[in-house]
């Protein structure tokens, strides 16, 4: 089905000028701890590349220096391997660390499949992403590598690339921001476009010292509590029957839903695409639910992450690397009026009121980290929905000189279950919606979907 092209190991270009760093790692950071891995596949179409050896080295070397830039993801993540209080984990990187890359090239002709938005099987994604590489132990310290990319060529059709990346390391701002950098300096062969005119001011943003974090006491105890987990995301714990589909909320759909909010609550000040796409998304899968009987003996909770560089004091730049997202759990009271005619209309002030109430307050930071902590002691008591990605990311600005992407997936829903959110390829100010449910729950989604849109079409048309 695939036959291995190459398998090398790339380092940040000769020149960068640090040498060894260590980073901390933050309560944001430990949030992620024993968790599922960032998984993402972007797919481009191409007719023309193939594995010749002038393509491959373009990418490694566009690789090297846009790790020139992010040099900490070819460092490790540090740690012991048993609960020990004297040694906190870190992000370490050493001149020289380089990550794996692997070059694939696949047999089989379903190059139009994948980068479909109909249901898939969900399987068929997973030989696109890599697994990392295993870790290192030296005695009690365990060393863990943080990123993996695997290109895979579809001759004839086009290429995609897969990304593996430990989440403790870097949220999906940063990793976006690496998959566009790297594009960028691959397609112009230089990162000065990338740099702009700010030749001075670094692509990305380090210093941890100014991170005010006064949980990562609390968190760290929750880490030490537990002995150091690799986060296994093998395919083979799928379900058989889990396929993979991709929705599209379009431009004119959104402003209908965001006039019709706007109609109903004139004081609500947070009506955002998030807002509306989310509240529609959610009244949907709730109707699943109901529709299939789904029989639960765990109350669900929503939970959205939300990216909180600009709530800090002092507030991190955009290009802070690491992560920075606040969870926000909604009550569990939420679902109740969902099953309503006006379950959206609901849904969407509840989305509103609450991220205005939880996110807009000086203590919005420590009100949610103690949410978290509360909810994590009792995490079986509870069954949780995640929403992934965010339209913000622009994911479909990444241009290898090959033109926007086809398509790109989420491929670690797959696991966890959440909702993705994605910028639209077709439709700029749309958004592109990923879930992974089995068939028959897909299938239902579908018709939910698809006759909530038709309703909101003809009743908010004519309003």
């Amino acid at each position: 089905m695939f036959t291995v092209i190459e398998q090398c190991r790339v380092a940040a270009q000769p020149g960068t000028t640090v040498l060894e760093k260590s980073l901390p790692l933050t309560s944001f950071d430990l949030t992620w701890f024993h968790l599922h891995p960032i998984q993402r596949v972007i797919f481009y179409e191409h007719s023309q590349l193939d594995a010749a050896q002038c393509f491959i080295s373009k990418l490694k070397d566009s690789l090297s220096l846009t790790l020139k830039h992010f040099y900490m993801f070819a460092g490790h993540l540090v740690c012991s391997k048993t609960p020990n209080p004297t040694i906190k984990p870190k992000i370490h990187y050493v001149d020289g660390d380089s990550i794996p890359l692997t070059f694939m090239e696949s047999n089989q002709d379903n190059f139009d499949y994948l980068t479909s938005y109909y249901p898939r099987t969900a399987f068929e994604f997973h030989p696109l992403v890599p697994q990392l590489p295993a870790e290192s132990i030296m005695g009690d310290i365990v060393l863990a590598p943080l990123l993996a990319i695997q290109v895979t060529l579809f001759p004839g059709s086009g290429i995609s690339i897969g990304f593996t990346a430990r989440h403790e390391a870097a949220d999906g701002n940063t990793v976006t921001r690496f998959i566009r950098s790297w594009a960028s300096i691959t397609k112009f062969s230089s990162d000065v476009p990338l740099l702009g005119e700010k030749l001075d001011q670094p692509i990305c943003f380090y210093d941890r010292s100014v991170v005010n974090d006064p949980n990562e006491e609390i968190f760290w105890g929750g880490v030490m509590s537990r002995p150091f987990n690799m986060g296994s995301c093998s395919p083979t714990q799928l379900p058989p029957d889990l396929v993979r589909a991709t929705f599209i909320m379009a431009p004119d759909h959104i402003q209908l839903l965001k006039r019709w909010v706007s109609k109903e609550f004139p004081t609500l000040s947070h009506v955002t695409t998030f807002s509306v796409t989310l509240a529609f998304v959610w009244v949907s899968i709730f109707k699943l639910k109901m529709r299939i009987n789904e029989v639960c003996d765990r109350p669900v909770l929503l939970v959205i992450s939300a990216d909180c560089r600009r709530l800090m004091d002092p507030p991190l730049p955009e290009n802070y690397f690491g992560n920075c997202l606040l969870p926000v759990f909604f009550p569990r009271n939420f679902n109740e009026p969902l099953s309503k005619d006006d379950g959206f209309i609901i849904g969407a002030k509840l989305i509103g009121d609450l991220i205005e109430e939880k996110l807009r307050k000086k203590d919005a930071i420590s009100r949610c980290q103690e949410e978290m902590v509360f909810f994590g002691i009792r995490m079986s008591e509870f069954q949780f929905i995640g929403v992934s990605g965010s339209p913000k990311f622009a994911v479909y600005d990444a241009d290898f000189g090959w033109g926007k992407p086809k398509k790109n997936e989420l491929i670690s829903i797959d696991f966890t279950g959440a909702i993705f959110l994605s910028d639209c390829r077709d439709a700029k100010g749309g958004v592109e919606v990923g879930l992974s449910f089995p068939k028959i729950e897909m299938d239902a989604f579908t018709v939910i979907f698809a006759d909530g849109l038709k309703s909101v079409e003809k009743s908010r048309g004519e309003a």
